[in-house]
């Protein structure tokens, strides 16, 4: 099956097997990325958290030829965000603070095909 893996930032694809639990596609993800899997979350096109992480793909009903998963990251502990200090709601996955703008500042500067990709676009 073709996954394709929807991060704010990035896109990922994969060639796996139904079969494959939760846990290969969180070591997959953090090969690419360099994030830990404690700092994000996936979920189906379905808004179903793959929270348990020995559940096959194919238990998410993940199947057949493409699948399609979420990834956004989690809050990470950080200093109050903006003058006033607090954290306004925002779209899950982007940054509401400097430390996590920083964090995918840098994430973008180390994927040298997401360079590649921002350079062809500007």
């Amino acid at each position: 099956m073709r996954l394709t893996i929807i991060a704010p930032d990035s896109l990922y694809e994969h060639d796996v097997d139904p079969s494959m639990e939760v846990q290969d596609i969180q070591a997959l993800i953090e090969a690419e990325t360099g994030l830990a899997s404690p700092n994000f979350i996936l979920s189906t096109d379905n808004g179903v958290t793959m929270n348990e992480v020995k559940r096959s793909l194919g238990s998410y009903d993940l199947k057949g030829e493409n699948g399609t998963i979420f990834l956004t990251f989690r809050d990470l502990p950080s200093a109050p965000s903006g003058p006033s200090g607090s954290s306004s709601s925002s779209t899950p996955g982007f940054p509401t603070n400097d430390a996590e703008l920083e964090r995918m500042r840098l994430q973008a500067l180390g994927d040298p095909n997401l360079m590649r990709e921002l350079r062809l676009v500007s």
